[in-house]
């Protein structure tokens, strides 16, 4: 079992800042360092949760440039969540945020 050390961690820590500096006008987000299973590899990458809501989310997918029709949508028990990827300074950035459950009226589930 291979052990990443934190120098192995460096491009993704530096993305990081390039984050904070370029985006700092956005709304707050969890942003975690770790392994990501990004679309064409499994490296070091970064993860931002954004929790507040959807429209925060917008907020952060326009700044990355994600498009709209590449996300991926899941529909939770308590919550909806959105995802996409991006690419800062050649690092993995993957967006995932969370929102209100959305409602099927009824006559749709009939």
């Amino acid at each position: 079992m291979s052990t990443t050390t934190l120098s192995d961690q460096a491009a993704a820590i530096a993305a990081c800042s390039v984050l904070a500096s370029r985006f700092g006008h956005l709304p707050a987000a969890d942003v975690q360092i770790s392994t990501v299973v990004a679309p064409h590899a499994i490296t070091q990458g970064v993860s931002v949760h954004v929790h507040d809501a959807l429209e925060a989310f917008e907020a952060w997918r326009e700044a990355l440039d994600i498009t709209p029709d590449s996300l991926g949508f899941q529909q939770l028990v308590t919550c909806v969540s959105l995802s996409g990827w991006a690419f800062v300074n050649g690092i993995p950035v993957r967006l995932v945020g969370y929102g209100d459950r959305l409602h099927t009226p009824a006559a749709a589930v009939a």
